[in-house]
């Protein structure tokens, strides 16, 4: 794949003249780190629709100790953490049986990239704007993933001026433990859904009132007046922001367990800009000549010890 022939790099040792800055003094740490774990501590789940979902909790970070005048690029990926897809049965997670093939990966670019060092530390990153699929043939630059497999994302931090020169640029990795969730079409975990309902700051409706209370208010202005069901709405959904409609439609799922297989089809771009895509990576760009170009490990941050979910 593109990921693997452009990582292919990363496992080399850096040169000599690389290595103070490789492991230098950047560090990155995971915003909203209690919250993550609570979700973690359950098990994680997020959802994955056609036209894409956003996440939550979202992926933010805070970074610092880069070259304040030097350019970066932010970058998320998504790795399967095993081979195995999952399934929901008597209140806890189990295998399934073997994975799906693995989807062509994606790579999604912050849209504020490239920018100053000092533009990305000033205040935490967020990627707030990326979507989740499991749309094969999307083409808004959304993360493609297969429904009941288990990722976690991978936050890369590019010193580079364009896409175009990130070949030659010099990589690192970083990834928390407390950011593997299980993609799903629908929360198979009641505790995962009522987490989301309560942290969750577009989810105010259905704190107040109950979770059927928009389905129910829906249902008595489609009977009362089907003419005019599309315009009356409850008084909290009235002018609601994407997020809150994104946040509704996700709530209003049952909780049962994913059935309907994904299929593999389509090659799709490596690198994708927020939405319209239009930074793509050129395919057919030459490797490095020297892998010492681009030298990058996966540092996996670690955090305190918990009881992790099973």
């Amino acid at each position: 794949s593109l990921l693997a022939d452009v990582k292919a790099p990363c496992d080399a040792l850096p040169s000599p003249s690389l290595e103070p800055y490789a492991q230098s003094s950047i560090v990155v740490t995971l915003e909203d780190m209690g919250l993550w774990m609570k979700f973690h501590q359950i098990g994680t789940e997020m959802i994955i629709t056609k036209s894409g979902r956003r996440m939550f909790p979202q992926c933010k970070i805070k970074v610092s100790g880069l070259i304040p005048y030097a350019k970066y690029l932010m970058l998320v990926d998504f790795v399967p953490m095993d081979n195995f897809r999952y399934k929901w049965n008597k209140d806890q997670w189990e295998v399934a049986g073997k994975a799906e093939p693995q989807l062509p990966c994606r790579t999604y670019v912050h849209p504020d990239s490239p920018a100053p060092g000092s533009h990305w530390m000033k205040e935490p990153v967020s990627f707030q704007k990326l979507k989740l699929t499991n749309n094969t043939l999307d083409q808004h630059g959304h993360i493609i993933l297969h429904s009941m497999h288990r990722y976690k994302p991978r936050f890369h931090i590019v010193q580079a001026d364009d896409l175009f020169s990130v070949r030659w640029s010099i990589f690192q990795v970083f990834s928390f433990p407390e950011t593997v969730f299980t993609s799903v079409t629908a929360y198979q975990n009641e505790k995962i859904t009522k987490l989301k309902i309560d942290n969750n700051p577009f989810a105010k409706g259905f704190r107040e009132h109950g979770k059927n209370t928009r389905r129910e208010g829906r249902a008595k202005c489609q009977k009362s007046s089907p003419a005019k069901s599309q315009k009356r709405k409850l008084p909290e959904e009235k002018e609601p922001s994407a997020e809150e409609r994104d946040f509704g439609k996700e709530e209003d799922m049952d909780v049962k367990e994913e059935s309907n297989p994904v299929v593999v089809s389509g090659v799709f771009p490596f690198w994708v800009a927020e939405q319209s895509g239009s930074q793509g990576f050129p395919a057919a760009s030459p490797a490095p000549a020297d892998p010492r170009d681009a030298p990058a490990r996966e540092q996996q941050v670690p955090t305190p010890s918990y009881q992790a979910y099973r």
